[in-house]
């Protein structure tokens, strides 16, 4: 996403010239492209159409997107677990993305599965792709930022979690914490969870 903002920027400004990346950045903050879909007025479930329905300014956009992407470093220089780095870049994906809209929170349904062994994190999850939330963010108005704000719910969850330790993955279903060596501070649940 970030190689295709600067490649088109670049392309931008070597058509058009430094004049054009003002209107550019108008347009692009346009509350009338939030990500809404014709047939229903709603603003898109990210941090883009979270700052519009709260009303606030770019600059908030862009510290927000900064931090997701500075969170989704930092796990991935502390955590050694496959499947939840994976669950984590496409939450951040979803919360980063200018293009997403409702349907693409689909993409929920595997992270459900690859946090699952964590069960606040499995919560969360489970609680986003529930159908009140889902609805909610048809419903425009400060109802749709309840899904965005869930997912920020998840990531914060995920940093609580992972703060301070190295995680590695251990048998199948178990993380252990090899600073700690100790296992079971995860709140792992277990099949009969």
């Amino acid at each position: 996403m970030l190689i295709g903002a600067s490649a088109g920027t670049a392309v931008l400004t070597l058509v058009g010239g430094l004049s054009l990346i003002g209107p550019w950045l108008k347009v692009m903050f346009s509350p009338l492209i939030t990500g809404m879909p014709v047939w229903k007025l709603c603003p898109a479930p990210n941090i883009h159409g979270l700052v519009t329905v709260l009303g606030l300014s770019p600059r908030i956009e862009f510290l927000l997107a900064g931090l997701v992407i500075l969170l989704f470093v930092w796990l991935c220089l502390r955590v050694n677990n496959f499947e939840l780095l994976l669950a984590v870049s496409l939450i951040c994906g979803l919360l980063v993305s200018f293009h997403n809209f409702a349907y693409d929170d689909l993409l929920l349904m595997p992270v459900l599965v690859l946090v699952s062994p964590i069960r606040m994190l499995r919560n969360l999850t489970g609680l986003a792709l529930t159908p009140v939330v889902y609805l909610a963010t048809f419903a425009g108005g400060l109802y749709s930022a309840i899904l965005p704000l869930t997912l920020f719910a998840f990531l914060g969850a995920v940093w609580f979690v992972h703060k301070g330790r190295y995680i590695e993955t251990g048998p199948v279903g178990q993380d252990i914490a090899s600073s700690q060596g100790r296992a079971g501070f995860l709140n792992i649940g277990s099949a009969t969870a």
